[in-house]
């Protein structure tokens, strides 16, 4: 009798066995390719190509950003942070890290919205500093983007026509990210 009961017993344990590591490497091979997407496993060092705004490295959003609650200041410039998007260029204060920023659009009416969008490969939980060229040096605009999972976006507003020409800085690490440029006007 205890023969014919403990037959169903192992099949049942044999499949749920089979069940839990079926799981295991499904959570495995989805572990791996987040990794592999995000970029987390690249060196932190070695050298890039020099990017520009767009190209096949560096594709433009599909999608706009969702309109956040940002702060106006007096001069007309605002700013908000937001998560995870992003593509970007490469460069930097110190070589060998990887921080990359794409802009959209790269023609906007004074006060339009202008996306900051990036990466910056194996890091999380970092603030960078949003800066523009005034004058021939690089000032703090008053817009910050926090790192999640390697990625940032954030935008800016402004009314100062012309050519303005935009980066992100990473204050903690000395390390800035390529500089682009878009046309207020």
């Amino acid at each position: 009798m205890d023969e014919d009961r403990s037959e169903p017993v192992q099949r049942t344990l044999a499949r749920g066995l089979a069940l839990l590591v079926g799981i295991a490497v499904v959570i495995a091979l989805g572990t791996f390719m987040v990794v592999k997407v995000l970029g987390l496993n690249e060196p932190s060092t070695g050298s890039g190509p020099a990017y520009t705004n767009s190209g096949p490295d560096n594709p433009l959003p599909s999608t706009a950003l969702p309109e956040p609650h940002g702060d106006k200041s007096s001069a007309g410039d605002s700013h908000a942070t937001f998560g995870d998007l992003g593509r970007d260029g490469s460069g930097g204060q110190r070589t060998g890290r990887k921080l990359r920023l794409s802009i959209t659009p790269l023609e906007v009416s004074p006060g339009e919205r202008i996306n900051l969008t990036g990466t910056y490969g194996r890091h999380d939980n970092i603030s960078l500093q949003v800066q523009r060229l005034e004058g021939g040096t690089w000032a703090d605009f008053p817009t910050e983007a926090d790192v999640s999972l390697g990625t940032f976006a954030t935008y800016v507003e402004t009314s100062r026509t012309g050519r303005n020409q935009f980066r992100v800085y990473d204050p903690e690490n000395d390390v800035a990210s390529n500089v682009v440029t878009v046309t207020v006007g």
